[in-house]
């Protein structure tokens, strides 16, 4: 059975953007300030579709690298 990973941009009121690009997500995230980012697996195809995973909250990821990204960029100017 194939695997997808599944990522959500939520607010206060829930799911505000939902897809499989995970670069489309963090660009959604990027534009939304206080949102949040979620990932989750799902397994199978069309009526199949099932989640297998809880979602989990990766939003922390995503700004522990995005400081890296400006840390490392300060350097080098």
């Amino acid at each position: 059975m194939p695997s997808h990973l599944f990522y959500e941009v939520r607010d206060k009121e829930g799911a505000i953007w939902g897809g499989e690009d995970p670069l489309q997500a963090v660009a959604f995230w990027r534009n939304h300030p206080r949102s949040t980012v979620w990932v989750s697996e799902w397994e199978g195809e069309g009526e199949d579709l099932h989640q297998t995973t809880k979602a989990i909250n990766i939003t922390r990821i995503n700004l522990a690298t995005k400081m890296e990204t400006l840390e490392t960029v300060g350097k080098m100017l």
